[in-house]
């Protein structure tokens, strides 16, 4: 998950191969996905739901030329109660539907829905909003994916090395974002430095992008030449030198060390979500709260500055409840930020589960920012 950028609509910089410029339509690589046409209040059906855990899920809608919704499916066997509980709601939805190079198709949809203990509305989260905002970066890219188009990926990038102060006078995401140019063979044909918020670090990550490799975006299982964006974040808690960073599936990765390199495809949703700054290996030991078992979720609000403001905890006895909330004190992020450098405030929710039997393990999904 995705958890998942949220805002208005940013500006339509073009940056992928196919991306013509819209004035209001998010596309990429000449596709545009289906969107609402408006958001009606949803009425819970007489029988409802109650699970025992704050969950998010993912389903997928089929969508027909006329914007008319086909089916409602679930993605995961386990979420159909899901489904057959929100079907009566997505089902009545109007969209616009996908365009492909200015012509209206058919279209598989993926759509986020997060549901809380005692709540009987689901949160729905969709690729691009009524207002045309894109909501989420991921799900915009599984949402054109569903067209046969694989954007360009990083399949290796060389070591380097960095000099950063310590997490807690972090103040800034610290980051050099770069424009990189690909042809057809996944060759690199042209760098440049866009931004950064560490210019003495910049040069290095420029010179090391010309040694990295790369894999062509594909449209219809053809390779096509394509424009990208390359996010490399310094992160105090990864030892620099640092081993460089690969695709390979035998490499397993830390969270932020997977998240040093990363290729965006253009200019939608956030730079980055929240990323967390200070918790080792994203792990608790076990001894810090015993009380802890299974999986518990729990919803977060981080505001502007990296702050955990407030958190919902459901169904968690008062043990427990006291161990998570001290663990919860304790967690501090980098804030979610956007393409212009402004951060902003972001909702989502973190599990923590048991680990090994030693430690108590965290893992992210984000959502929106809260003001949605």
């Amino acid at each position: 998950m995705r958890l998942l950028g949220i805002s208005s609509l940013l500006a339509l910089f073009v940056l992928a191969s196919g991306l013509t410029i819209a004035a209001e339509r998010p596309q990429l690589y000449g596709v545009s996905p289906a969107y609402p046409n408006s958001r009606p209040l949803f009425q819970p059906p007489r029988r409802r739901i109650n699970p025992p855990l704050e969950t998010v899920s993912e389903i997928s809608l089929k969508i027909k030329k006329d914007g008319s919704v086909d089916k409602v499916i679930a993605v995961q066997g386990a979420d159909s109660f899901l489904v057959n509980y929100a079907r009566p709601y997505l089902s009545g939805l109007e969209f616009t539907p996908a365009e492909v190079n200015g012509k209206s198709e058919k279209s598989i949809l993926p759509v986020r829905v997060r549901i809380q203990p005692g709540v009987t509305v689901p949160d729905f989260f969709f690729p691009v909003d009524t207002d045309l905002s894109v909501l989420d970066q991921s799900l915009f890219v599984d949402a054109i994916e569903a067209f046969n188009i694989v954007p360009p990926r990083v399949l290796k990038f060389p070591s380097y090395s960095c000099t950063l102060q310590s997490t807690d006078s972090m103040n800034v995401y610290p980051y050099a974002l770069l424009r990189i140019s690909l042809d057809k063979a996944g060759e690199l044909t042209d760098v440049s430095i866009d931004t950064t918020t560490y210019p003495v670090f910049a040069q290095q990550i420029l010179s090391a992008t010309r040694f990295a490799s790369f894999a062509p975006a594909r449209v219809k299982n053809k390779a096509v030449s394509s424009d990208a964006l390359l996010l490399v974040s310094f992160f105090p808690q990864v030892s620099y030198p640092n081993r460089g960073w690969t695709a390979d599936t035998t490499w397993h990765p830390g969270l932020l060390e997977g998240l040093q390199v990363r290729l965006i495809p253009a200019k939608y949703g956030l730079l980055s979500s929240p990323l967390p700054r200070r918790v080792p290996a994203e792990t608790y030991p076990r001894s810090v709260a015993p009380a802890v078992s299974g999986k518990i979720s729990v919803g977060l609000n981080i505001d502007s500055t990296g702050t955990v403001t407030s958190w919902s905890l459901n169904r968690i006895d008062p043990d427990t409840r006291k161990q998570v909330t001290a663990m919860l004190r304790s967690l501090r992020f980098f804030p979610a930020i956007g393409f212009d450098g402004i951060t902003c405030p972001f909702r989502g929710l973190a599990y923590f589960t048991i680990s090994g039997h030693t430690n108590i393990r965290i893992d992210f999904t984000w959502l929106s920012d809260e003001v949605r």
